[in-house]
């Protein structure tokens, strides 16, 4: 085998939160407005 793909993101760890987090504190610098935690509900699929 020459490439493992591994998917750490929601089996090893929940990183949602501090995504969403960080995300909301970097918004306003780049013009966006932060966004609830229902708005990002609303994104998930």
């Amino acid at each position: 085998m020459s490439t493992l793909i591994f998917d750490f993101d929601g089996t090893i760890a929940d990183t949602l939160e501090t995504v969403f987090q960080i995300t909301n504190r970097l918004a306003p610098r780049y013009g966006y407005r932060p966004r609830t935690p229902e708005q990002l509900a609303a994104l998930q699929d």
